[in-house]
C-alpha cells in the first residue's frame, strides 16, 4: 500500500513539474515560480538520519547567523522614524498648498512646483525602494526558514515512525523552535517595514495626483497666452503702495524661489563640484589650446578652423559657454531661477564672443541685446501688476524694437554679397520684430504672458542661436584640427577614412545641436509639449492592415538600429583590420578574415535587436527562415551560392587581399573580399567585381599566394658568326648586376637553338617584386641591348634570299633594276 501511495506522489509531482515547465514561459521573471516549484518538491523532502547531527548543526548555525545579520529593530525604528518624518513634512507641505488657487497663478509659480514636488516624489522613490528591498530579503529568508520547517517536520515524523531514539527526536525538536523564532522575528520585522512601505505609497500616490493637478493647469496656463491676466497699462492705480512696492516682491521673491532654489539644491552638492571642478578644467584646457592655435598658420579654407581661432581669443569665455551648455544635463527638472541664473552667466560670454565675429559698428547692439537678457533676469522678481515689472519689460521691448528696427535699415542699406541670403536675414530680422511689437502691445493690453513670451522670442533666438553656434565651432573645430593632428595620423583608420570620419562627425554635432536650439525654441513659445505630443502620437499611433498591427515608431527604431549595427561594425572592422591585428604576427589575411567575420557578427546581433525593439517575436524569425530557404530554392540560389562562398574564401583564405589573381581572361589584384562578392583592379585601372561563386568553382591561378615571387623569361638572338660562350657570359653579367634579381634561384642563360636568322638565348630569372615585373624585365632588356652594342654584336633580323629558277624572254634585268 505504501509503495502504492509513494507511487501516486511520485506521478503527482511529475505532473505538477511538467506543468510548471510548460507554463514557465509566460511567467519567466516572476518570483513565484520558484517559490512553488521548490515548495512541492520539498514537502516530501527529509533528511537521512545518519546525516541528522551534522544537518542539525548546520542549521543551528546558520539559524543564528541570520538572526545576529539580518535588519535590526533599531535600524527599523530609524527607517520608521525617518520615513514618518517625510511623510508628515509632505503632509504638511500638501495642506498648505492645497489652498493655493493654482489658477491664479502664473506658469513660472506653477513649473518651480512642479520641480519642487517632482523632487519629493524621487524622495518618495527612493524611501520606497528602499523598503522594498528590505521586506523582500526578509521574505527571502522567510521563505527559506518555512521551506527548512517543513523539512525536519517531515524528517520528524519518519523518525517516529522507525521508533528512532529520543535524543534525536529532542534535537529535532530544539531546532524545530529555534527555526519558528527565526520566522517570528522575520514576520515581525517584515511587517513593521510593511506599515511604512504602505505610508509610503500611499503618500506617493497622492503626491503623483497633485503633480497631475499642477502640471494639468500649467498646460491650460500655457495656452491663455492672448488672455488679458492684468489690467491695462493705462487702468493701474499706481498710487496703491502695493503696486509700487519693492520690498514686499523681493521677500516673496526669496520664499518662492530662492528656498525652493535652495531646497532643488539640496544633496546637489556632488553634482555642483562636478560642475565646478569641470568648468575649471575646461577653461585650463582652452587656455592651453588657445595659446597652440595661435603658433598654427590657418592658411587651408576649413571654415570651422578660421573661425575656432576667432572663438579661442576669448577661451575663458568659450570654456564657459560649452562647460555650462555641455553640463546642463547634470541639473535635470531645474527650478526657473536656475534656469535664469545660468542664461546670465552665459551672457556675458557670449556678448565677449559675439563681438570676435561681428564688425565695430555691431558692438552697440550686442550690448544693447545683452541688457535686455539682465532685465529680463530682474522683472522676474516683481508681479504682474507692480509698477517696477511694467517698467523693466517695457524698457525691455523698446530696446528690442530699437535693435531690431535698426538692423533692417541697415541691410537693406547695405546688402549681403549673396541676394537670397541677405532677404532671408531680413525677413528674421522682421519676424523678430514682430514678436517685439506684439509684446510691447501685449503689455499695453494687460496680456502679460504674451508680453513676456513675445518680449523674450527675440533676444532668446539671437543669443540661444549664438551660444549653439559657438558651441557648434568649437566642438567642430576641435574635430577637425583633431583628426587632421599628425599624432591621430599615425592610426590607419584616421589616415585612411579620416576625411569620412570628420565630415560624418560634424554633421552628426551640427544635427544635435540645431535640433537642441530648435526645442529651446519651441518652448519659449510654448509650443515644445504640443510638438513632442503631436510627434509621439504620429510614431506610436497603432496601423492595422488585416491582422497585422504596428506603428511607425517600431520601424524607425527597427532601420536606426540596424544603421547604427552596420555603422559600428564597419568601424570597428577597420580599426581591427588596420589598428590592432596588424601589431600581431598573424598569418597573412587571417586579420581581413577575423575584422569581416566580427562585422557580420555584430550586424546579425543588430539585427535581433532591430527586430527585439521593432516588438517582432523572434518566433516570427522561423517563418522568415522557411520562406528565405523557398526563395533560395528559386530565385536566391545564386546569391546563396556566392554567399557561401564568401565564407570559403574567408576562413580557406586561397585568395586574400593584395593577391595577384588570374581568372581565364582576367587579371589582377585583388582589393576586397566580401561575402556575396569580391573586388579586383586589373593592371588596365579597371574594378571588376567577380561574384565569389566564381572564385570557388573555376580556376584560379594566385601569382602571389605562397609569396611575392616571379619567374621572367627574355628572349634574345644575335648574329651567326658571334661566339656563343661570350654572349652567355655578357647576358649572365647584365643580369647579375641588376639589384633586384634574386640570387635563390638563380638567374639562368640558356642557348636555346639555331634560329633562321640568329642565335637564339632564353634569360631566366626570378625577382620577389612581383608587381613591378613589367619594369624589371624592361631594365633586362634595355641591360641586353646596351651591352651588345657596346661589345659591337650585331642584333639579327629576319632576312629571306630569293633565287630565281628562270627569266622570261625580253625581261631586261639591268633596265628594270635602273628604273
Amino acid at each position: 500500500m505504501k509503495t502504492i501511495i509513494r507511487s501516486l506522489l511520485t506521478i503527482k509531482i511529475l505532473i505538477v513539474t511538467l506543468y510548471l515547465l510548460l507554463v514557465n514561459s509566460s511567467v519567466v521573471g516572476q518570483s513565484t515560480t520558484t517559490p512553488i516549484q521548490d515548495s512541492i518538491t520539498q514537502e516530501f523532502k527529509s533528511i537521512k538520519i545518519s546525516e541528522i547531527s551534522i544537518k542539525s548543526g548546520e542549521v543551528f548555525s546558520e539559524t543564528k547567523r541570520l538572526k545576529e545579520s539580518i535588519i535590526s529593530m533599531e535600524k527599523i525604528e530609524t527607517i520608521k522614524s525617518r520615513n514618518d518624518s517625510i511623510i508628515h513634512r509632505l503632509d504638511s507641505l500638501l495642506i498648505i498648498d492645497r489652498e493655493i488657487d493654482l489658477n491664479s497663478k502664473n506658469t513660472r509659480f506653477l513649473s518651480n512646483k512642479l520641480v519642487y514636488w517632482k523632487k519629493l516624489l524621487d524622495l518618495l522613490s527612493v524611501e520606497k525602494t528602499d523598503l522594498a528591498y528590505e521586506i523582500r530579503i526578509l521574505n527571502d529568508y522567510k521563505k527559506k526558514c518555512i521551506d527548512d520547517i517543513l523539512i525536519w517536520k517531515n524528517t520528524k515524523s519518519i523518525i517516529e515512525e522507525k521508533e528512532s531514539e529520543s535524543s534525536i527526536i529532542k534535537r529535532v525538536d530544539m531546532l524545530l523552535l529555534d527555526l519558528d523564532s527565526l520566522k517570528l522575528i522575520l514576520q515581525t520585522k517584515s511587517d513593521a517595514l510593511l506599515v511604512s512601505l504602505n505610508k509610503t505609497t500611499e503618500a506617493e500616490v497622492v503626491l503623483n495626483d497633485l503633480i497631475v493637478k499642477i502640471d494639468q493647469t500649467y498646460v491650460e496656463k500655457k495656452k491663455e497666452i492672448f488672455v488679458q491676466n492684468e489690467p491695462s497699462i493705462f487702468s493701474i492705480d499706481y498710487r496703491d503702495p502695493n503696486k509700487r512696492s519693492l520690498i514686499v516682491p523681493l521677500k516673496d521673491f526669496y520664499n518662492s524661489e530662492i528656498k525652493e532654489f535652495l531646497f532643488f539644491m539640496d544633496n546637489k552638492l556632488p553634482s555642483l563640484t562636478l560642475q565646478l571642478v569641470f568648468l575649471v578644467v575646461l577653461i585650463v584646457l582652452f587656455i592651453r589650446i588657445k595659446h597652440k592655435l595661435a603658433s598654427i598658420d590657418v592658411t587651408d579654407n576649413s571654415f570651422y578652423r578660421r573661425v575656432l581661432v576667432k572663438v579661442m581669443s576669448q577661451s575663458v569665455s568659450a570654456a564657459l559657454i560649452v562647460g555650462v551648455f555641455l553640463s546642463s544635463s547634470l541639473f535635470s527638472d531645474r527650478p526657473e531661477i536656475l534656469k535664469d541664473f545660468l542664461v546670465l552667466i552665459v551672457t556675458i560670454p557670449l556678448m565677449l564672443i559675439a563681438r570676435t565675429l561681428v564688425k565695430r559698428r555691431f558692438y552697440q547692439y550686442i550690448y544693447l541685446l545683452g541688457a535686455v537678457i539682465i532685465l529680463n533676469f530682474f522683472y522676474i522678481i516683481f508681479p504682474p501688476d507692480n509698477l517696477y515689472y511694467m517698467v523693466i519689460l517695457m524698457l525691455a521691448a523698446i530696446i528690442e524694437l530699437y535693435v531690431l528696427s535698426s538692423l533692417i535699415v541697415y541691410f537693406q542699406k547695405n546688402k549681403l554679397k549673396n541676394g537670397f541670403f541677405n532677404g532671408f536675414v531680413i525677413l528674421i530680422l522682421f519676424i523678430h520684430l514682430f514678436f517685439a511689437f506684439a509684446g510691447f502691445i501685449g503689455l499695453l493690453y494687460g496680456s502679460t504672458t504674451l508680453a513676456e513670451v513675445a518680449i523674450n522670442v527675440p533676444v532668446a533666438n539671437i543669443f540661444s542661436g549664438l551660444l549653439v553656434f559657438s558651441t557648434i565651432i568649437v566642438l567642430n573645430g576641435f574635430i577637425s584640427f583633431g583628426i587632421d593632428s599628425s599624432y591621430l595620423h599615425r592610426l590607419n583608420i584616421i589616415r585612411f577614412h579620416g576625411d569620412t570620419i570628420k565630415r560624418r562627425a560634424i554633421s552628426i554635432v551640427n544635427i544635435v545641436l540645431v535640433i537642441f536650439w530648435i526645442l529651446g525654441m519651441l518652448n519659449l513659445l510654448n509650443l515644445k509639449r504640443i510638438f513632442l505630443e503631436a510627434l509621439t502620437e504620429f510614431f506610436t499611433n497603432e496601423i492595422n492592415i488585416g491582422s497585422a498591427s504596428f506603428n511607425l515608431a517600431d520601424i524607425f527604431m527597427f532601420f536606426i538600429v540596424i544603421w547604427l549595427s552596420v555603422v559600428i561594425s564597419k568601424m570597428i572592422r577597420i580599426i581591427l583590420e588596420q589598428d590592432i591585428l596588424n601589431n600581431f604576427k598573424l598569418e597573412k589575411g587571417l586579420p581581413h578574415t577575423i575584422a569581416v567575420m566580427v562585422r557580420y557578427s555584430l550586424i546579425a546581433i543588430g539585427v535581433l535587436l532591430a527586430i527585439t525593439a521593432a516588438g517582432m517575436p523572434l518566433d516570427s524569425l522561423t517563418v522568415m527562415a522557411g520562406a528565405f530557404g523557398v526563395g533560395i530554392g528559386f530565385g536566391l540560389q545564386n546569391i546563396f551560392n556566392n554567399i557561401v562562398s564568401g565564407f570559403i574564401l574567408l576562413f580557406e583564405r586561397p585568395i586574400q587581399i593584395g593577391d595577384t589573381i588570374e581568372v581565364k581572361q582576367l587579371i589582377g589584384k585583388v582589393q576586397s573580399i566580401g561575402i556575396r562578392s569580391s573586388n579586383i583592379k586589373t593592371f588596365e585601372g579597371a574594378d571588376v567585381i567577380v561574384p565569389n561563386g566564381q572564385l570557388i568553382s573555376n580556376e584560379v591561378v594566385n601569382w602571389t599566394l605562397s609569396d611575392q615571387k616571379r619567374r621572367i623569361e627574355v628572349m634574345a638572338g644575335v648574329a651567326y658568326g658571334t661566339d656563343p660562350h661570350k654572349v652567355e657570359e655578357l647576358f649572365t653579367q647584365v643580369l647579375n648586376e641588376h639589384a633586384d634579381i634574386l640570387d635563390d634561384p638563380a638567374p639562368n642563360v640558356f642557348f636555346q637553338g639555331l634560329g633562321d636568322s640568329s642565335l637564339d638565348f632564353r634569360l631566366l630569372f626570378w625577382t620577389s617584386k612581383y608587381h613591378e615585373w613589367i619594369r624589371i624585365r624592361s631594365d633586362i632588356v634595355f641591360g641586353v641591348h646596351d651591352i651588345l652594342v657596346k661589345e659591337g654584336i650585331n642584333i639579327p633580323f629576319p632576312q629571306m634570299d630569293l633565287h630565281l629558277k628562270s627569266i622570261e624572254k625580253g625581261v631586261d634585268l639591268v633596265k628594270t633594276q635602273k628604273k
